[in-house]
């Protein structure tokens, strides 16, 4: 990395650590929505990715998140669901969502969400794709439903992909001021309750050409998702690094106790670093033959993550039992990383067919 580089990570964390510390607990458990913070990565070019080499961006996207994980996932979930959107239009030939679209996007002028979470499953043979597309005159015009769409509202816009006839699917942004769309926003989880996840309603909604990211998104998502399953490893990376840092701290508590737990600090970081090691390695190329190295990474970190978080709660004893406690949101941030989409078994799912084949 060129000292450049070093010295915008630098700016990024500190801007993060500032404004993330005290309110990552409202965001968690409150729904405190952090858009101020986004749309100020956003003007500190946090989100610029134009002009990079493919590498060079992905890396930016994983450390981003990475960064972002340590004080909150919530925050950093939303930045990748952010950077993912950006990814779409740049993969995309799509010249009018590029030159109109793109830069706003980058500047954080307009936030934007994945919503790729059903496709995703439809792609692991898991289910049918919920939304269905109707070829009209200069676009299309979809309707159905799809749920747990998530960094999205009033003057957001967010991808999806819905389905003409068995043999096409179309791959396509969408303005959330559609007319014909609903949302409505999920505000019971566990946690994370910041994320702006909706459930989205689609009424005939139009769709102009100008939207279009493919007109097959089946020969589309090969080029992105690679890149979508190992910058949601960033999420994993950052949250045990402050789960060993909570360990560290507490390892002399009650004298010295913790001491004769099985799991010590250095076991954890020894695999955190491993992890980080390989994933910034494949952040080197995302073509798709990379995706089960993708998934795999994406499985160890998810599966560090419930361990890493949980022994910092033993760790911190009492103290870390407490619900508005920093150990009690890790853990509960470390169980949304394991089953948001791909979740733990989805992955494991994937792992075993390609097993399979190659058997």
């Amino acid at each position: 990395m060129s000292l450049m580089n070093l010295n915008e990570m630098k700016l990024y964390e500190n801007f993060l650590k500032k404004e993330l510390v005290s309110v990552a607990c409202i965001v968690d458990e409150e729904g405190y929505y952090p858009e101020s913070i986004m749309r100020g990565l956003g003007e500190l070019g946090a989100f610029q990715v134009s002009g990079l080499s493919e590498q060079d961006a992905l890396s930016k996207r994983l450390e981003l998140i990475e960064l972002s994980a340590k004080y909150c996932v919530s925050t950093s979930f939303l930045i990748w669901c952010h950077t993912t959107a950006i990814s779409f239009v740049l993969n995309s030939n799509n010249e009018y969502l590029k030159k109109k679209l793109l830069p706003l996007l980058e500047d954080g002028q307009v936030l934007a969400g994945t919503g790729l979470s059903n496709p995703m499953k439809y792609y692991a043979g898991m289910e049918p794709i919920r939304l269905k597309a109707k070829r009209v005159d200069k676009g299309y015009k979809i309707s159905g439903v799809t749920p747990y769409v998530s960094n999205v509202g009033p003057g957001h816009w967010f991808g999806i992909i819905a389905q003409v006839n068995e043999k096409q699917r179309i791959f396509t942004m969408v303005d959330c001021d559609s007319l014909g769309l609903s949302m409505t926003e999920h505000k019971d989880f566990s946690g994370l309750n910041g994320t702006r996840s909706f459930t989205c309603r689609f009424n005939d909604v139009f769709i102009p050409n100008e939207f279009i990211i493919s007109d097959s998104a089946d020969q589309f998502i090969p080029m992105i998702r690679s890149s979508f399953v190992l910058t949601q490893v960033g999420m994993g990376l950052g949250l045990v690094q402050a789960s060993v840092d909570t360990m560290l701290k507490a390892m002399n508590k009650q004298n010295g106790t913790n001491r004769y737990m099985d799991i010590c600090p250095s076991q954890i970081l020894d695999q955190v670093t491993a992890l980080q090691q390989k994933a910034y390695l494949l952040s080197g190329s995302s073509k798709d033959e990379d995706f089960i190295s993708a998934v795999q990474i994406r499985l160890q970190t998810a599966e560090l993550a419930l361990k890493a978080t949980e022994t910092a709660v033993l760790y911190q004893g009492a103290a870390g039992y407490f619900r508005k406690s920093d150990c009690m949101r890790r853990l509960r941030e470390a169980l949304f990383i394991a089953v948001v989409t791909p979740a733990i078994k989805h992955l494991k799912r994937l792992l075993h067919e390609r097993n399979s084949v190659l058997s």
